[in-house]
């Protein structure tokens, strides 16, 4: 039933209240790194619950981000609390732009929550307009959640979070926003340009330069996930992230 499955889980999280590290929210004044608060575990047959993870004895502590390239799923446990007397909000995301796949199961003592975000999903489902895989949570005073994460990518995997307050990640996002734009701007510039030298002058040094940008610009917005949001999606939500 539910009442028993809420308390299960109760159970589960008390294991945990003094074993892990928690990382507390009430005084976030800048972009703060959460990988030396986390835990992470492989799960190369992709058999792991977010149940298993509450409870698992074997968890390694995270000392880097980014875990390398890998095609199997890992999973992360994070504990946050709030010492304060004032409900806080909070904006969790994933620190590279372009993962596939994060299951987010957020625990508390009276429910369970999840969220499906990352490149893979609807960009609808992020709480916030960003190219950044985000979800928001409000903290009440005194209360301890603990975040479980499922995350799954086809190359480079980040498992930790960063954190910032809402006004911060607006901020942060709307900066990186920009600057990706006037990368990207930069690179297709040069590129238009050397390609009607080489229509002037008939010179293939020119055109080899061309495609050259062309084939930097297309493996770049690869990699970094970009690709992914050429859509009317993804403008609309890049349309709202500026105003």
């Amino acid at each position: 039933s539910m009442i028993h499955r809420s308390f299960f889980i109760f159970l589960l999280l008390s294991v945990h209240l003094f074993a892990i590290k928690s990382f507390d929210v009430a005084g976030i004044k800048e972009n703060i790194n959460l990988t030396p608060y986390m835990h992470f575990k492989k799960d190369s047959n992709n058999s792991v619950h977010p149940e298993d993870i509450l409870k698992s004895i074997d968890l390694k502590k995270l000392d880097k981000s980014n875990v390398g390239y890998s095609q199997s799923s890992y999973w992360s446990l994070l504990k946050l609390s709030n010492s304060s007397k004032e409900k806080k909000t909070i904006v969790l995301f994933n620190p590279r732009s372009g993962m596939d796949y994060l299951d987010v199961h957020v625990y508390r003592q009276e429910k369970a929550q999840n969220f499906k975000i990352g490149d893979m999903y609807p960009l609808k489902n992020r709480s916030l307009p960003s190219v950044f895989s985000n979800i928001m949570l409000d903290l009440d005073p005194k209360e301890e959640v603990f975040i479980v994460t499922q995350i799954s990518n086809i190359g480079p995997v980040e498992v930790s979070w960063l954190i910032q307050d809402i006004a911060m990640f607006l901020h942060y996002d709307k900066i990186d926003t920009i600057l990706v734009s006037l990368y990207y701007g930069f690179l297709v510039a040069i590129m238009i340009y050397t390609f009607f030298m080489f229509v002037l002058l008939r010179d293939k040094l020119y055109l080899v330069y061309s495609l050259y940008i062309a084939c930097s610009i297309i493996a770049n917005s690869s990699l970094q996930g970009t690709l992914h949001y050429i859509s009317k999606d993804y403008i609309d939500y890049f349309t709202m992230s500026l105003l």
